[in-house]
């Protein structure tokens, strides 16, 4: 039951949908929450993070580009309302006057290679300092996706 809890007080943290709340807590109630199960919610969860950290990635660098039309040199932190990247830190700002770049830190290496390989819309990433060669991802990655 403790577990059960956790995962739902996890749930509640990182944003899961209502649904996926409802169904953790029926399962939990009626007494039907598997191992299986288990995993399978965690999966679940996975790929609602994943899918919301890539999409507050591109929504955030399509509201720069249109915000400053290619002249980036004043981009900064404050382009960006809270933090749609929890539960990570992130930082934004410019590289030269035509790019910006909007970095993640403390980012998993299943995460990492994951977004590294997405396609975010990003002309280049670098990741832990060493380019964007994947196998850079680490256990707290550093990921800047660099954008034109």
């Amino acid at each position: 039951m403790k577990y059960i809890l956790s995962v739902l007080i996890c749930g509640m943290a990182f944003g899961v949908s209502a649904q996926m709340i409802d169904l953790i807590g029926s399962g939990a109630v009626g007494g039907a929450l598997t191992k299986e199960s288990i995993t399978s919610i965690n999966q679940g969860m996975n790929a609602l993070k994943y899918t919301q950290i890539m999409q507050a990635i591109s929504q955030n660098a399509a509201m720069i580009k249109i915000k400053y039309m290619g002249d980036y040199v004043k981009v900064g932190r404050s382009d960006i309302v809270g933090n749609p990247f929890k539960p990570y830190q992130f930082n934004v700002g410019s590289s030269t006057k035509n790019r910006f770049f909007i970095e993640l830190k403390g980012v998993e290496q299943k995460l990492c290679r994951r977004l590294v390989t997405s396609g975010v819309g990003a002309q280049d990433i670098d990741i832990n300092g060493q380019g964007e060669n994947s196998n850079a991802c680490s256990v707290s990655s550093q990921i800047k996706f660099i954008f034109d």
